[in-house]
């Protein structure tokens, strides 16, 4: 059991660095790749537990959609980056996706902080996000966020240190 493991956190890894690779280039990760994982996932899983591994991988593959949709409609996170997730998510199931997800963010946080530190522009950008919030709520509605592109950063970084630290807590 502890091999399938292995190979499955193998599998993510070899995700999410081709996957960062291609975020650095394009800003993009391509959907060649998402349909390869996804059937990589899909596979591994149905070898391993029959039904109960395609349950697990359909999941996995839903859940980022269900939990990230929100954050899609307001454009604060890419399709390519929900899609990544999801195929997180066939191959190593709900779950692991959820708390990869969770950490993903952790870590996004922390590399905000840095970029926002080191080209200090700190005040410019907490005012334009509690602006945001603030237009959100009196308006009752998901307004689409503007970032300034040279604050921009590719997610799939912070989804690639999500993934390790939810491995290292796993060891």
């Amino acid at each position: 059991m502890r091999d399938i493991v292995f190979i499955k956190w193998i599998e993510i890894a070899i995700l999410v660095s081709i996957a960062f690779l291609q975020d650095i280039k394009s800003y993009k990760v391509k959907n060649k790749l998402i349909l390869v994982f996804l059937c990589i996932g899909i596979i591994t899983n149905v070898y391993v537990n029959n039904v109960h591994g395609l349950i697990d991988s359909l999941a996995g593959i839903v859940m980022p959609i269900v939990i990230l949709w929100i954050l899609f409609i307001a454009r604060v996170l890419g399709a390519g980056d929900i899609k990544l997730f999801c195929c997180i998510g066939a191959i190593a199931g709900a779950k692991f996706t959820v708390f990869t997800i969770i950490y993903s963010f952790l870590a996004g946080g922390v590399i905000s902080l840095f970029y926002i530190i080191f080209r200090n522009s700190a005040i410019k950008s907490f005012k334009s996000l509690f602006n945001f919030i603030k237009a959100c709520i009196l308006t009752h509605s998901i307004l689409e966020y503007e970032f300034d592109l040279k604050s921009k950063f590719p997610f799939s970084s912070a989804v690639f240190l999500g993934f390790l630290l939810q491995v290292w807590i796993n060891i």
